[in-house]
């Protein structure tokens, strides 16, 4: 299988479509964006892949440290820019064909969504771990790269993806809270993303009713 017959089928996983749909990564600005997404997502991974062999010098280099974390900011911030952007122009392409709209591909863009809002929230954390009240920390954060366990690594991880689903209802997780204007400009942004989902499945659902009507008439 190659590299392009790989990330069609795995968009076909993520956005799974329907005869109105189907061919959507034939259109260019919607495979551009899917490209995009899975670029960004690769230069993460190799971000945390090359991060393990030059522990020894993140280690003992506080500004060494300092940069892979600002990087890994900005690269989980576009990821979910063009999150977002895919879902956009795929919604809009839906509505354009009249197609079905499955609930199912909007569950899982909220999901992702969540959890890279998640991921952002952790990177804003271990830049600068004033802007959250955070009780209870997993493990204390330090100027150069430390020697957290896997336990210890993925409870804070989780502490956040809890504190991110409970941003998208508005709600509080009890062991996370916003402690700065940044952080606070990154939760209106994300309860705005999290509503533009809600609208986008909307509007389709009453465009797929009005066309309905329209047929039936």
């Amino acid at each position: 299988m190659s590299t392009r017959q790989f990330l069609i089928a795995i968009a076909d996983l993520l956005l799974k479509s329907d005869e109105g749909t189907k061919d959507w990564l034939k259109v260019r600005s919607l495979r551009r964006s899917w490209y995009v997404l899975c670029a960004i997502s690769l230069v993460l991974f190799t971000l945390q892949v090359v991060a393990k062999p030059l522990a020894p010098i993140l280690s003992s280099s506080a500004n060494s440290t300092l940069a892979l974390r600002v990087i890994q900011l900005i690269l989980f911030i576009c990821l979910q820019v063009s999150v977002f952007n895919l879902a956009l122009r795929y919604y809009n392409f839906a509505l354009t064909k009249k197609a079905t709209i499955k609930l199912g591909n909007v569950l899982k863009l909220y999901s992702i969504s969540t959890l890279i809002f998640g991921f952002i929230y952790q990177s804003v954390y271990i830049i600068d771990h004033g802007s959250f009240i955070y009780h209870d920390p997993a493990f204390r954060i330090a100027q150069t790269l430390g020697t957290q366990t896997f336990f210890e690594t993925w409870k804070m991880k989780i502490d956040f993806l809890l504190f991110s689903g409970f941003q998208t209802v508005n709600s509080s997780f009890y062991k996370i809270q916003a402690h700065s204007p940044w952080v606070s400009v990154i939760t209106y942004l994300q309860g705005l993303s999290t509503l533009g989902l809600v609208a986008l499945f909307i509007a389709s659902y009453v465009n797929q009713r009005t066309n309905r009507q329209e047929s039936q008439a």
